[in-house]
């Protein structure tokens, strides 16, 4: 083999090379990466007890596109709660048992929301949708209780695109 079809053969293997590596990343490492650093901001939210008189429906933790536009990653924890207590009494609870460092939000599905933009859920997080118009209604669900980190680097995510 000459210099010019070896110097061929070195190209092919190194174009072949950065396209594997950078599909593998792609589909498998970075999710992986996003899925550990999920688990760890979900877990702060999810650990802390549930107060009296209240009743975990169901539970999200997502990474991916939920909000607005392409090319970045959201991070989301959820709680679907159906709950007696007073808006004011489960807020302060959550307030002071909480441990996170994400900001609380707590949708309220019975109340009322000014007409608009978002009005079909107010929460703009497309993940939501279903809890907000559906399940919430079927469940008797009264409080989605979520944290969410939104606009992260997508860092080469297929989930974030």
């Amino acid at each position: 083999m000459g210099k010019r079809e070896f110097l061929i053969v070195i190209i092919a293997v190194t174009i072949v090379g950065a396209v594997t590596l950078y599909v593998t990343s792609f589909l498998w490492f970075f999710p992986h990466l996003h899925d550990k650093t999920l688990n760890v901001f979900s877990q702060r939210l999810f650990s802390t007890p549930l107060p009296e008189n209240t009743q975990e429906i169901e539970r999200i933790n997502k990474v991916g596109l939920q909000s607005g536009n392409s090319d970045h990653c959201d991070y989301l924890a959820a709680l679907l709660l159906k709950t007696a207590l007073s808006k004011s009494d489960i807020e302060k609870y959550y307030e002071n048992n909480y441990k996170g460092d994400s900001q609380l939000h707590f949708y309220w599905v019975n109340e009322l929301y000014v007409p608009g933009i978002g009005v079909v859920n107010p929460t703009n997080i497309f993940t939501l949708d279903d809890w907000v118009n559906n399940k919430s209604k079927i469940s008797g669900a009264n409080l989605i209780l979520f944290i969410f980190e939104g606009a992260m680097t997508s860092a080469f995510d297929f989930r974030c695109s």
